[in-house]
């Protein structure tokens, strides 16, 4: 029965193309993910990060995991350093999902561009566009499978199989386009807000393909846009310490998801930026009636210790949809951000 319920679930993430896109709860920990827009978004001229998602562990027999690793620059044109904080950022990000017992695995590299306009003399406001450029390839292990027509009756699944069974990978090339605006009008009050348009080109992603131009393909499968906001807003409460309510809302082929909370932000030395914060959300998903219910809760933790950010947190599901026992997922992510500088407007960390 588990070896039956994995496969479904396998079959399911194969040929559905809605709500299945990776996702993080530590979404600011893996920002191009987030909004193209953010690529170059930060504190300093450039920034390695990582994270690692492991789901689903007590549910199947192999779990999903999902990481990602990136890198983007921030630079100034020459033309404007006189005029203007103008900045631009560019980045590569790389994205694997994978279910282990079927090996299947989805990936990507993505390219990112974003220009950051300062709005005013105090270059304490920012309007960001952002172009995310990806070619994503998926695949899996047809030798991990077994059929009923391979089962001899006795001994066990021995025959070949006479499934119809398509190619083994697919790729295709992707887009997606985000803008962010970010704000420090108080100098005490920031804002971050943005919003992000994926998968515009709604590329197909079916392994079955046909030679014949003029066969239909009753198989073909197109993953829809996905339209996405973003919000975090950051308050002083005291000299060290900081309120930072936060939120990502999703839509994507008729699927809703939120994640929405606060991370609290305690500094411990402003001399070395040694900082711990503290994070509690609630995850809110669409079922397959459109209901929308409670999912999850997610804890988290984070450290900062001068330009290394480490993050830990844990979705706890105990919402509607699921067995609360069963399911369960487990995040890890650090990032090293070069040449910090301390300016007004901060990118929102973990």
């Amino acid at each position: 029965m588990r070896k039956f319920l994995s496969l479904f679930v396998c079959l399911l993430f194969l040929t559905s193309a809605q709500a299945q896109d990776p996702f993080f709860s530590q979404f600011y920990a893996a920002p191009m993910t987030l909004n193209p827009a953010l690529t170059g978004a930060f504190n300093g001229r450039f920034r390695v990060s990582g994270i690692y998602r492991d789901q689903y562990r007590k549910t199947l027999e192999s779990q999903f995991s999902t990481y990602a690793v990136s890198t983007d620059l921030r630079f100034t044109p020459s033309k404007f350093k006189s005029a203007s904080k103008d900045n631009i950022g560019v980045g590569i990000l790389f994205l694997t999902d994978r279910m282990g017992e079927y090996d299947y695995s989805a990936n990507q590299i993505n390219i990112s561009t974003a220009y950051h306009k300062s709005l005013n003399p105090q270059n304490s406001a920012y309007l960001s566009l952002g172009v995310q450029f990806g070619m994503n390839q998926r695949t899996i292990n047809y030798g991990g499978l077994t059929f009923s027509d391979q089962f001899n009756g006795t001994t066990g699944y021995v025959f070949s199989t006479n499934e119809d069974l398509p190619e083994n990978n697919v790729a295709f090339s992707d887009l997606a386009v985000g803008l962010n605006f970010s704000a420090n009008p108080t100098n005490k009050i920031s804002i971050f807000a943005g919003a992000t348009l994926h998968h515009t080109l709604e590329p197909s992603i079916s392994f079955y393909r046909f030679d014949d131009e003029e066969e239909t393909d009753p198989y073909e499968s197109f993953l829809p846009r996905k339209y996405s906001a973003q919000l975090n807003v950051r308050f002083p409460v005291t000299q060290k310490f900081q309120l930072m309510p936060r939120a990502v809302v999703e839509l994507h082929g008729g699927n809703f998801r939120s994640d929405a909370g606060f991370n609290y932000r305690f500094l411990l030395s402003a001399y070395n930026g040694t900082a711990i914060q503290i994070g509690t959300y609630g995850r809110f998903l669409s079922d397959v009636e459109n209901a929308v219910g409670f999912d999850s809760a997610v804890v988290m933790m984070g450290i900062e210790y001068d330009n290394v950010l480490l993050g830990f947190s844990y979705d706890a599901h105990i919402g509607s949809f699921a067995n609360a026992n069963r399911r369960s997922a487990f995040e890890i992510s650090i990032a090293y951000l070069g040449d910090y500088e301390n300016e007004l407007v901060l990118c929102p960390k973990f």
